[in-house]
């Protein structure tokens, strides 16, 4: 064709200089992937390029994942472990950390220290208080027959009996 004159109309020129833009602009590559599209024998080296590049970098790119999601675990569990030292150094491992852990989530504590702290005062109030003064809630009277046949009766006796004890500083 060298030498051949070959005229183009308007129209065909004007495509022709939006087509060279629209290579050079932004979206080159977009471009020639919608050509190679149109025309697949066409031979488009910045495609081929593109192709060999990306074959090389993607086990590179999977690598790089696989290393920081495994530094991200890590530090993830460096972090739990830091923030834990308080109650592992006061002897909480396995179910009663658990505990522990359910209690702060249970009551909003961000805090492992504040949360041990609340947390064994719960569990000493919780505990049923052996020896000293307590209060031991009244009993059903031994002579239930004296309950049934004069309810009245019984209740002034049982109320009266409760009154003398406190009075002697006894529980009932």
């Amino acid at each position: 064709m060298a030498g051949k004159t070959v005229e183009i109309d308007e129209q065909t020129a004007e495509l022709g200089k939006l087509a060279h833009k629209l290579r050079l602009g932004k979206n080159g590559l977009k471009f020639l992937q919608l050509v190679k599209e149109e025309e697949p024998d066409l031979v488009i080296p910045e495609l081929e390029q593109e192709a060999r590049i990306e074959e090389k970098i993607k086990p590179l790119q999977e690598e790089n994942a696989a290393l920081r999601k495994r530094d991200e675990d890590r530090t993830r569990a460096e972090s739990i472990a830091t923030m834990r030292k308080p109650a592992t150094d006061r002897g909480y491992t396995g179910d009663r950390l658990k505990a522990l852990e359910q209690f702060m989530v249970d009551k909003k504590i961000g805090d492992y220290e504040v949360a041990i702290e609340n947390f064994e005062r719960a569990e000493e109030i919780a505990k049923p208080r052996v020896g000293g003064r307590t209060f031991d809630p009244p009993s059903l009277p031994a002579d239930e027959e004296g309950l049934y046949k004069d309810p009245h009766r019984r209740a002034l006796t049982v109320a009266h009996t409760m009154i003398d004890g406190f009075k002697q500083g006894k529980s009932a």
